[in-house]
């Protein structure tokens, strides 16, 4: 059933651009009315301080489960020349030149800094997560996931 539902999403396609994970948050707090186990799926490649206290808000009340979704890139850029990239929220095409070392090394240096702010969002907030790799195995990191969870909650 959840691979049902992960190929669902990956296969959804957006009927608007952009995305505010803060207001994804909101919104599933407002509808949810009983308790519930709610996966949210994303990179986190934000501010954390743009989506800390609606988080906490929702793990206050049901138990969330971060997909933490990761691309290699975002640890070890390669030095490619100059480079089209297009956002995926907004459609916008933007030329990138990754020969300069301090642009790798700023790149990597604001992914990690996006990281070390999740994950200090996400231990305040007491949300489990699962990291998926995008050049991994994401059944073995479920697989994974739960059963350490099921060892933790002894069931």
């Amino acid at each position: 059933h959840t691979l049902r539902l992960i190929r669902e999403l990956l296969s959804a396609q957006p009927q608007k651009r952009g995305t505010n994970l803060s207001l994804a948050l909101q919104t599933v707090n407002r509808l949810l009315k009983r308790r519930a186990i709610v996966f949210l799926i994303s990179d986190f490649l934000l501010p954390g301080a743009t989506y800390a206290v609606d988080l906490a808000l929702l793990a206050r009340r049901h138990d969330v489960v971060a997909v933490l979704l990761g691309d290699p890139l975002e640890k070890n850029w390669p030095d490619v020349g100059l480079l089209a990239v297009q956002d995926a929220e907004t459609g916008t095409v933007n030329w990138i030149d990754t020969t300069p070392v301090s642009w790798r090394e700023g790149f990597q240096r604001q992914a990690q800094s996006f990281h070390e702010q999740r994950n200090a969002v996400l231990v305040g907030a007491g949300v489990d997560r699962i990291e998926v790799p995008s050049d991994g195995d994401y059944v073995q990191a479920l697989v994974q996931f739960f059963r350490q969870r099921a060892r933790r909650l002894g069931r």
